[in-house]
């Protein structure tokens, strides 16, 4: 039997865009169901405090996916041809030896998928809020965003401790 290895940063990629296009969808789903006023921001407490049209809602959200997106796209796609000082990672002479660059190369992009990924899923999720509340028009999000935030900025609390710990270890002299 055959096993066959998965690209993981193609993984990421696919997943990064597919989860743009799924809330591209979300977004067009929403769209006929929606007041023509809708409520676009909102205060620490969750009321809504800002009102635009539908429409402006729909490109903001779907601009901010699709910027976000490619936005990472691009730092993937330029982070091998990036010039060392512009990488701000500890004991930077030891990482970027010639010998060690590949790998650090690969462990920077790897946290840079996750980051995406994280982020372009926390962005669904919020819009997926505010779509629910403007068309329940409760005008106020709940204990879930709560949880949404909470969960992302403690992925992204993890992931770089995890990141910061890789660098931090070097061979004893």
């Amino acid at each position: 039997m055959k096993l066959y290895r998965i690209n993981q940063n193609a993984f990421f990629c696919t997943t990064m865009w597919g989860m743009t296009l799924a809330g591209i969808g979300t977004q067009i789903y929403f769209y006929p169901r929606l007041p023509d006023r809708v409520a676009i921001h909102f205060n620490a407490l969750g009321d809504a405090t800002g009102w635009a049209s539908k429409t402006t809602l729909l490109i903001i959200d779907i601009g901010v996916l699709l910027f976000m997106a490619a936005l990472f796209q691009l730092m993937l796609y330029y982070l091998p041809k990036k010039p060392e000082e512009l990488i701000n990672i500890p004991r930077k002479d030891y990482w970027f030896s010639p010998e060690k660059r590949e790998l650090t190369i690969k462990k920077v992009s790897r946290y840079l998928l996750w980051f995406s990924n994280l982020t372009l899923l926390f962005l669904v999720g919020l819009f997926y809020l505010t779509a629910e509340v403007n068309y329940y028009q409760t005008f106020r999000l709940g204990n879930l965003f709560w949880l949404l935030i909470g969960l992302y900025l403690a992925a992204i609390f993890f992931l770089t401790v995890e990141l910061m710990l890789f660098f931090f270890k070097t061979p004893r002299k």
